[in-house]
């Protein structure tokens, strides 16, 4: 078969899977494609296991379009050259496929279900969020926006200063003015820099900037941020200004990982902290009822939450592992996987979602798992 698996990034990947192929069956693989992984192309035998595992399910797979969307899956793996560590693919038996890369390594896992499965999409780009570098000294500078692991884009900016110090016959009688000169320049250099972070802003929004250089031009650079950017101000990456865009790349992830896990911790606090109140829904029980009313403003996961639940056939709610609504007391068809299907609830809603680890996933752990703020 003559593959037609459309490419796509990851945000667009979610808007398209989620628009286009909702309403059908759906084959779905997350596969590891990493260099570290030690059987090879082991991505293929993966989702063959997967797909073996599945076929023995289904009554009549030729009818029922699976061997078609498994055709269309192999047609494009075995073409496939790994650039990056995961790979998500989508395919169906008529609507075609589609493929986005992931910037982390997926468990290797395959289903066939009723529309696609999201939730590993919904996670990448909560873990990996936009974050923008911008290395500083008195007359250089490099800005970087970095998304799902990779560096969008880039720019280099090189003003002209002087040194700090006259040198001629009127060194004794303009040193005064002559540093004031340099400082100008300084000033000149750290505002052009800042309306080009101000602009990069513009075109790749994002909620945290890191920075590094040396002290003296960062703390210009720190007193001269307007409150817009100040606001966004994550951290520091000690990094000389001649790194390679590998060691800028690198010292970035680590750095904003340590700042997430920190506002993950935070996040998880302040929900519990608020138990009881009105805008707080926690636990499982709380959060679907709040997702079936449509309240749901943010919804805060653990990364290991994972729950068997069920749906009622009359009023479609989510809920707990039950046999009967306990709503309009209607029968309930099992939901194996409830955490897929409260994020795809979630985000028909508009909410937000955060999925947290570490230590914050530990404190919420001891609450389900499950969270959420709502919107009344």
């Amino acid at each position: 078969m003559q593959t037609d698996i459309i490419v796509l990034s990851v945000p667009r990947a979610l808007e398209i899977v989620r628009e286009r192929l909702e309403d059908t069956t759906v084959l779905t693989a997350y596969l590891d494609t990493s260099p570290q992984r030690t059987d090879g192309p082991g991505w293929t035998l993966a989702l063959r296991d997967g797909c073996k595992s599945i076929r023995a399910t289904l009554a009549d797979p030729v009818a029922e379009g699976f061997e078609a969307a498994v055709a269309r899956a192999e047609a494009y793996l075995k073409e496939f050259a790994p650039t990056h560590p995961g790979l998500a693919l989508f395919t169906t038996a008529h609507l075609g496929g589609y493929a986005a890369n992931l910037p982390y390594r997926p468990e290797d896992g395959v289903v066939w279900t009723k529309g696609p499965r999201i939730e590993p999409l919904v996670a990448s780009m909560d873990e990996f969020e936009r974050v923008a570098v911008a290395l500083v000294d008195k007359e250089d500078a490099r800005l970087y926006s970095i998304f799902l692991g990779e560096i969008e884009t880039r720019r280099s900016i090189e003003d002209y200063v002087p040194g700090k110090q006259a040198t001629g016959g009127w060194f004794g009688l303009s040193q005064t003015h002559y540093a004031r000169h340099h400082e100008d320049h300084v000033h000149r250099h750290i505002s052009h820099t800042i309306d080009a972070l101000m602009d990069m802003h513009q075109d790749h929004p994002f909620d945290r900037l890191l920075i590094g250089g040396p002290d003296e031009a960062l703390a210009v650079f720190r007193r001269k941020l307007p409150s817009r950017l100040r606001a966004r101000l994550a951290g520091t990456l000690h990094l000389p200004m001649f790194a390679s865009e590998q060691e800028v790349l690198d010292a970035a992830r680590s750095v904003a990982e340590e700042v997430e896990r920190q506002h993950e911790i935070e996040v998880v606090d302040e929900l519990l902290d608020a138990a009881g109140l009105q805008h707080a829904a926690i636990g499982a029980d709380a959060v679907l009822a709040a997702l079936a009313d449509g309240r749901i403003h943010e919804l805060i996961l653990s990364d290991s939450f994972e729950a068997v639940g069920a749906k009622c056939r009359v009023c479609h709610r989510l809920l707990p592992s039950r046999l009967r609504c306990l709503w309009c007391d209607a029968s309930t068809s099992p939901v194996p996987d409830l955490r897929e299907q409260v994020v795809r609830r979630a985000l028909d809603q508009g909410a937000s979602i955060e999925i947290v680890r570490g230590e914050a996933a530990g404190k919420l752990v001891d609450q389900e798992g499950i969270g959420a703020w709502t919107r009344y």
